[in-house]
């Protein structure tokens, strides 16, 4: 492992409908081979991954970032029409941080 070693902050797991397809045992079976003491889950709009994320980087000594990408309309909720703008955000609850992607 380097001095300074790498992490990934942004990743989809197969729970990432249309954008994942990694399964959570097999993303964590490649962090511990790269040497990754940490990884990040984002999973677009939902956290059904947490859990299984979170017991299966744990078993292997990863330490799990939690985190969700989700979308941010600049118009009213309630209108159907398409959206003109959006934000996409990733945000990692435990931090009180996000950042615009």
């Amino acid at each position: 492992m380097t001095d300074k070693p790498f992490v990934h902050l942004h990743c989809h797991s197969d729970y990432s409908l249309l954008d994942g397809a990694c399964e959570i045992s097999r993303l964590m079976d490649l962090v511990e081979r790269e040497g990754m003491p940490a990884i990040a889950l984002t999973d677009h709009g939902n956290l059904f991954g947490a859990v299984e994320f979170y017991t299966k980087a744990k078993a292997k000594g990863i330490h799990p970032v939690i985190g969700c990408e989700v979308y941010v309309s600049q118009q009213d909720r309630r209108l159907r029409t398409r959206p003109t703008a959006t934000t996409t955000w990733c945000c990692w609850p435990r931090t009180r941080r996000a950042i615009a992607i």
